[in-house]
């Protein structure tokens, strides 16, 4: 039986900070067809928790955690923050970073690191105090003053986790940060960002395809079902954060990589059900 996911985790014993009540998502196709994302969510997650969202391409995912961030009208449902409901984008409380890394390639990394600051009316001594703070902790305050075209694709990452930090939210949103970076790279900045989390403290949401990642980061791992997407399962990760690259080879983690696993190819293939019968009907969202 999974675990309920409202529950406070072992050893994360902080209050809970960001709940989702019933939330439900629908929307209409361009060719009018009615698409249920998001079914019935219950969900609670506590302050300084690292929450992994994983489960079949098209099952809902982004949209929960757009609708999280109050990027998505809810269809039915309520989520709150700090028990005031989000119904509205709130970049100082919640902040997001995406895998297209959205920096503006004619700015410079300092510059695209104040700008959250910068539409706040920060000071501009304030905002780059600020903003290189950030860019060291992420390791790149060495490159503040070079363009994005100049920095790989796991450097503009940082350069975009840097920027969400300087807003200092309570919750960041990650939605799928490192997908488009190879292996290597993508292990080694999971380790960097378990240990910035650590040390600023934030409470993390993160949408991933990889099982070793939601794994590796992760207080819980929470699967999702087919379209329309719910909360199928919640795995708990019983290590301490942050880990480091031994957890990786240990039979803890090779135990939970199976269980997600065998949770998630069931939903896999009835998700691969579900696009079939939208292409059939002419109503696909692809």
């Amino acid at each position: 039986m999974p675990e309920d996911p409202t529950r406070s985790p072992a050893g994360r014993p902080g209050s809970e900070i960001l709940t989702a009540s019933g939330v439900s998502v629908s929307f209409q196709t361009a060719a009018g067809a009615r698409i249920d994302a998001v079914d019935a969510v219950d969900l609670g997650i506590h302050e300084g928790e690292f929450v992994s969202i994983i489960g079949p391409s098209g099952c809902g995912k982004s949209t929960l955690l757009r609708a999280f961030g109050g990027l998505t009208r809810l269809s039915s449902g309520t989520v709150t923050l700090d028990g005031e409901r989000v119904v509205r984008p709130q970049p100082d409380k919640i902040a997001f970073v995406f895998q297209d890394y959205t920096l503006f390639p004619w700015r410079t990394v300092l510059a695209n690191t104040v700008m959250g600051l910068q539409f706040r009316g920060v000071g501009r001594r304030e905002r780059e105090e600020t903003a290189r703070h950030f860019l060291q902790l992420v390791g790149l305050d060495w490159c503040a003053g070079s363009f994005p075209a100049e920095l790989s694709g796991g450097m503009q990452q940082r350069v975009a986790i840097a920027r969400a930090l300087t807003m200092n939210p309570s919750v960041l949103l990650m939605d799928e940060p490192f997908g488009a970076l190879d292996e290597q790279t993508r292990t080694l900045l999971g380790s960097e960002l378990a240990r910035i989390v650590e040390e600023t403290g934030k409470t993390v949401v993160f949408v991933t395809h990889s099982l070793a990642e939601a794994v590796f980061l992760s207080d819980r791992v929470l699967v999702m079902s087919a379209r329309p997407g719910q909360i199928k399962d919640v795995v708990e990760v019983p290590a301490q954060r942050p880990r480091d690259e031994s957890f990786l080879t240990s039979e803890v983690f090779d135990r939970l990589r199976r269980r997600i696993f065998s949770s998630l190819i069931e939903e896999v293939h009835r998700q691969a059900a579900v696009n079939e019968e939208y292409r059939r009907a002419g109503t696909s969202d692809s």
